[in-house]
């Protein structure tokens, strides 16, 4: 089988966001300059994630502390793209709704 050991799935999929958030910078594939960077935002969040998961491969048992400070940022990590997706949102609509500010 492909890479048993966590750690090492880890670095695979860290890889891999990398890789596709350097191949999104190069090409720009959205539309929407808003929609690039939100693309990358939420690479570079998940990049994030997977690095602070990387803890939970080697973890003692007393850590309690730092094991709920990690899972606490990796959840608001994860929520933290949808706020910023209502930014971009919010943005498009408001240059919608007011084409003289462009």
């Amino acid at each position: 089988t492909f890479m048993q050991m966590g750690i090492a799935q880890l670095y695979w999929v860290m890889f891999i966001l990398a890789s596709y958030a350097g191949v999104v910078m190069y090409f720009l594939p959205w539309r929407h300059r808003l929609a690039n960077g939100l693309d990358l935002y939420m690479n570079i969040a998940l990049l994030f994630v997977c690095s602070l998961l990387a803890f939970y491969v080697h973890v003692s048992e007393d850590l309690d502390d730092t094991e709920k400070s990690i899972a606490t940022a990796v959840i608001a990590i994860n929520v933290s793209p949808m706020f910023v997706a209502a930014g971009m949102v919010l943005r498009m609509v408001y240059l919608q709704l007011h084409p003289s500010v462009i």
